[in-house]
């Protein structure tokens, strides 16, 4: 009889820890609704709008360190002018190629003043 009792007296314990255990998760679930309805009602915002913070940032960085680069980059192109082997002048070619003329550069330039952080 004494274990009958003990098996009873465990038997509601247990469904006391689960009543409860279920009250709490639908207590969660409830908030998780509520939480949900309050998200879709927020204006939505684009996140491009950090991004292109972002872009810009690095791209204006670039920028300024071509500029900073500009004398290097003259002077590695006369060396290569002055060489003479199939490399270099194959080299001199293609940064030739690549080189930013006097309308790049002075555009360049109004760039950075434009796109710098007030």
């Amino acid at each position: 009889l004494k274990k009958t009792t003990d098996y009873v007296e465990q038997n509601e314990k247990l469904e006391e820890a689960q009543a409860e255990s279920n009250a709490k998760l639908a207590q969660h679930d409830l908030q998780n609704q509520i939480k949900i309805i309050i998200e879709e009602r927020q204006p939505h915002i684009l996140r491009t709008i950090t991004e292109v913070s972002t872009r810009l940032g690095f791209a204006l960085a670039s920028w300024r360190r071509l500029r900073e680069l500009k004398p290097a980059i003259r002077r590695a192109l006369v060396n290569l002018i002055i060489e003479s082997n199939y490399q270099s002048k194959k080299d001199c070619r293609q940064l030739q190629e690549l080189m930013l003329n006097t309308y790049e550069w002075n555009l360049l330039d109004k760039l950075i003043e434009l796109f710098k952080p007030i």
